[in-house]
């Protein structure tokens, strides 16, 4: 009978979660969320599945805690500053240097093009 072999199991590991997980590969998260009442309760929630988990529910879980953690850390480290915001409008100096293009091409369009490429 499975859940007697796995009462015997947990009943060698005097009922360490930390033990079981390391053991049998079970996620020591999972068991600590869902602690069994005793080896009974052990062997019929593992049987069910319930100390296996989604793999990768799991490691999306840990990832988004982990970023969670990596941002807060590090947006006290960010210093403010300010952004120049777009007019519309061209700066003095980019038509200065457009126009001496111009000129030093004699308004030729094809070479211009090439010339800005």
């Amino acid at each position: 009978d499975d859940i007697a072999a796995i009462v015997q199991l947990y009943a060698q590991h005097r009922g360490s979660l930390s033990m079981l997980a390391q053991t049998y590969g079970l996620d020591e998260e999972l068991l600590k969320k869902n602690e069994p009442e005793g080896s009974e309760d052990f062997a019929k929630k593992l049987l069910a599945g319930a100390y296996t988990g989604d793999s990768t529910a799991l490691a999306l879980q840990k990832l988004r805690a982990k970023l969670r953690d990596d941002i807060m850390e590090q947006s006290t480290r960010l210093k403010r500053t300010t952004t120049k915001e777009y007019t519309g409008e061209p700066a003095e100096e980019d038509i200065v240097a457009l126009a001496a293009l111009f000129d030093k091409h004699n308004g030729d369009l094809p070479v211009l093009a090439k010339a800005c490429a």
